[in-house]
């Protein structure tokens, strides 16, 4: 005799039986990672003294520590740049069809920034500043950068901050009685957005105008140039985040 078919039902689980226990189910998928935007490029210049006479005053501050940050990253030489002294990648060279050229590098990493050291003096360094920033964006391309949209960032001495303290302001904020970033400020005008970063040297007890300028005319003692070579890693981390847009 065939055996009895029997419509089979399923057991709904209770809430406490073990053997149904499942781990819950995610309320939602995770979001796919947004991709990084690309890194602006970065005009970085110093201001302060020119000639040797000059190097490693407190006022050129911003000098030293540009110069630091350089050999860091082991960018290119500095070499002769309208009145300055420039460092700034060379083109990337390509194999093609047509032979090989030169490629203007995308500046999605330190190598699309461009260091510039000034060559006239702190208090009138606006007209130079501007033009090698002009000079940069028109003919990025010249010195291997793709520069239409960079940002131009100027180091610089701080004198209201202790020796080797680090500041980041927008360029167009106040110079505080800073000569260098007025000529800087009228140069550009208002409408050219600008970033700034002081590198502190002290300030001496008088405040009388021949004391403070014979403190910011000498030479670092050891020990300043040691804190003010130190802030090279901050500096650096600064430059990072502005071309990241972070700052």
């Amino acid at each position: 005799m065939a055996p009895h078919n029997r419509k089979r039902t399923r057991r709904t689980p209770d809430a406490d039986d073990e053997a149904f226990d499942t781990p819950d189910a995610p309320a939602f998928a995770p979001e796919p990672a947004m991709p990084r935007p690309p890194s602006v490029p970065l005009l970085i210049a110093a201001i302060g003294n020119p000639s040797t006479a000059y190097k490693n005053t407190l006022h050129s501050a911003g000098h030293t520590v540009l110069r630091n940050v350089r050999t860091h990253l082991a960018a290119p030489p500095f070499r002769a740049h309208l009145g300055g002294e420039i460092s700034a990648p060379g083109p990337e060279r390509r194999l093609t069809l047509l032979g090989v050229r030169e490629v203007p590098l995308d500046a999605a990493s330190d190598d699309g920034w461009a260091f510039w050291i000034s060559g006239t003096f702190m208090n009138v360094s606006g007209p130079a500043v501007k033009r090698v920033w002009d000079r940069w964006r028109r003919e990025g391309g010249q010195h291997g950068v793709r520069s239409k949209y960079g940002c131009l960032v100027v180091v610089h001495d701080e004198l209201e901050k202790p020796v080797g303290e680090v500041t980041v302001r927008e360029g167009g904020s106040s110079a505080k009685g800073h000569n260098g970033i007025k000529s800087i400020q009228a140069a550009l005008g208002s409408n050219t957005p600008w970033v700034r970063i002081g590198v502190g040297i002290g300030r001496p007890a008088s405040r009388e105008a021949d004391v403070v300028s014979k403190h910011v005319l000498r030479k670092m003692t050891p020990a300043e140039e040691r804190r003010i070579e130190a802030a090279t890693p901050e500096v650096l981390q600064l430059l990072r985040d502005i071309a990241d847009g972070v700052r």
